[in-house]
């Protein structure tokens, strides 16, 4: 026997509008001091770990929208390389505002107003996701609840508050989305119906490039219990309406990223590829620890879900059902997705979290039919109340972590504690003075970046390049480029096994005429090199000066008078005819103003080309 549920129930707008507003009211009142709000408007930027990656981004996007581009050359890293969206899977959307808005907030006002309006609409979309599925008062109420302390209480703090602002909110996006291609699917699916949803679509995957994963997940696991209550004849030319404008306004984005060589750095990258069924285990049980990221509102959920599973009414399980074994696939992806070829460059452990936030539509569902099993004294009355003894101390917990979340505590944590906006921090700071008064434009810096964030917490390169003025070689993040640095990985191997002088002709290459480094190993390597020498320390880390002469001409002689970003460079006082090759990386796109042949040189072990030029005039111009 069943127990009823009350999700076809009429429920007034004003009930789930309710229960959106109390949402929106908390959240605005938890971020307004774990952000802090006074903060929304100065000019201290967000640097924690991805931000201050994200903000570079944003910078260089908006120095290409005001050319009129959404791709260009960036000099400032690797020696010069394609940047734009073609490097920036997730901060479009605050690029793009920042490019709408940058006059009058700037960028770094723009991005702080982001990174707020994202945390604050994420657990609304909850109440919103329950109107679009006809869910009871009480499973509304719940779902709202549930909602809200994951986003506090979950690997979904963490997310955002390292940086991973968009995928965070697309993931609470893609449950209203869902429930409305739900519905849309069940009802017959209309041409309008089907526009707006393509419409959304190509928003959402422009916010993140997963969102479409989740999406063709649903349908097929939707198709799963629901081919027989639906036309697949009449919906396929609607999906395919769906997918056509969804994907439609992103081919310029997705093209360009896809052939960029930095595209193939950013997919061999080793994050959240974790091959391991123990994650399944450990986060199910609420155990944060080796590759698990488990909360203690997990078990909860998954105990409420299968009831929904197990006793809803036969007009109400399909629905549970289908976000139920939703959260299944999800799981299972993200623990053994990596193992399937291509499926590593997606990621596939982040999908945990967003499998238990499908989770909370039959988990509300759930709660809903334990009140009910237990006020009408059915059959599973015992049952019910013995879910709901057991659920008591895993919810105190879960109570319990969610207002640590939202204070002070500095330990105990999912996300980074408050305040959210803590500027460049006291050793970037003071690594940004010292670039700027003791080196020049006329050599590289070498700039060990760190997986541990050890600089105050940050991925910092990007913005101490760009704020410094100076070049650096290598990468803004780990894992990037062949010519990168990071926690005692230079130029693609570790340092130990790089010869002295290999590494000095490395140095030459790339015209390095600075190194700042932190790791041991890399502590160990350069300071017993005679052509270094460690001129201070910052915090933890130590730099050091190369005595070599500082050119950017590798053949030929001549200046380079100007670098910026897109209009590349302004060669002057060359030799007509004359051989030059310059310690630039050539890419397709390069050209010379005066009609001067630009080709692409490899050299050495570095899977890029750099730039060779035969000069017609004693000055060219090189632009993107």
């Amino acid at each position: 026997m069943t127990t009823q549920t009350r999700s076809d129930v009429k429920v007034g707008v004003s009930a789930y509008l309710l229960a959106g507003i109390v949402v929106a009211v908390v959240q605005f009142a938890l971020l307004a001091h774990d952000f802090p709000l006074a903060e929304l408007f100065s000019s201290k930027p967000i640097t924690t770990v991805d931000h201050a990656f994200h903000l570079y981004q944003i910078l260089f996007s908006l120095d290409l929208a005001e050319q009129g581009k959404i791709v260009g050359y960036d000099p400032t890293f690797a020696a010069g390389y394609i940047g734009g969206v073609t490097f920036n899977a997730s901060a479009k959307v605050p690029a793009l505002a920042a490019w709408l808005f940058h006059d009058w907030l700037g960028a770094v006002v723009v991005y702080k107003l982001y990174v707020f309006l994202a945390a604050l609409i994420a657990p609304v979309c909850l109440p919103i996701a329950a109107r679009l599925l006809r869910l009871d008062r009480t499973s509304t109420w719940f779902a709202s609840g549930f909602g809200l302390l994951l986003w506090w209480a979950s690997a979904f703090h963490w997310d955002h508050t390292v940086g991973m602002v968009s995928y965070v909110l697309v993931s609470f996006l893609a449950i209203p989305y869902c429930a409305a291609l739900y519905r849309a699917l069940l009802a017959g699916c209309g041409w309008g119906q089907a526009i707006g949803l393509g419409l959304l679509g190509a928003g959402l995957f422009f916010l993140h490039p997963f969102f479409p994963v989740v999406v063709a997940i649903f349908v097929l696991v939707f198709h799963a219990f629901h081919f027989n209550q639906y036309s697949l004849k009449q919906a396929i030319p609607r999906l395919i309406v769906i997918t056509i404008l969804s994907l439609l306004p992103n081919l310029i984005w997705l093209h360009a990223m896809l052939s960029a060589p930095s595209f193939a750095d950013a997919a061999a990258s080793p994050y959240q590829k974790i091959v391991d069924i123990r994650i399944i285990l450990l986060e199910i049980t609420g155990q944060w620890r080796g590759s698990g990221m488990g909360a203690k509102i997990y078990p909860l959920l998954a105990m409420l879900a299968a009831w929904a599973a197990w006793r809803a009414a036969p007009e109400t399980r399909r629905r549970a059902l289908t976000f139920f074994v939703m959260w299944i696939v999800l799981i299972l992806f993200a623990a053994l997705g990596a193992a399937l070829p291509g499926m590593g460059s997606l990621q596939p452990n982040r999908f945990s979290a967003m499998g238990y936030l499908f989770l909370v539509v039959p988990a509300a569902m759930g709660m809903d039919i334990v009140l009910q099993s237990i006020r009408s004294k059915n059959n599973v009355a015992w049952l019910a109340k013995l879910t709901l003894v057991v659920l008591f101390p895993v919810a105190t917990l879960v109570v319990m972590e969610f207002v640590r979340e939202a204070s002070d505590a500095q330990s105990g944590r999912y996300g980074k504690p408050p305040p959210e906006v803590r500027g460049l921090g006291a050793s970037n700071d003071a690594l940004l003075q010292w670039l700027k008064g003791n080196t020049n434009d006329g050599g590289r810096v070498l700039f060990e970046t760190s997986l541990a964030r050890i600089h105050d917490g940050a991925h910092i390169a990007g913005l101490l390049a760009r704020l410094s003025g100076r070049e650096f070689i290598g990468g803004p993040y780990p894992y990037m480029f062949f010519a990168s640095f990071w926690d005692g990985h230079v130029f693609g191997k570790p340092i130990k096994e790089i010869e002295n002088l290999k590494f000095r002709s490395y140095l030459d290459l790339y015209n390095v005429g600075w190194i700042a480094a932190h790791s041991s190993e890399s502590l160990r390597y350069l300071r017993v090199l005679p052509f270094l020498r460690e001129v201070t320390q910052i915090g933890a880390v130590h730099i050091y000066t190369v005595d070599r002469p500082l050119s950017y001409f590798l053949a030929g002689n001549g200046s380079i008078n100007t670098r910026v970003k897109n209009r590349v460079f302004v060669l002057q006082d060359l030799m007509r005819g004359s051989p030059i090759v310059l310690k630039y990386h050539y890419v397709k796109g390069l050209h010379a103003i005066d009609g001067s042949p630009l080709t692409p040189i490899y050299l050495a072990d570095d899977p890029q080309p750099f730039i060779k030029i035969v000069p017609r005039t004693k000055s060219v111009e090189i632009v993107f």
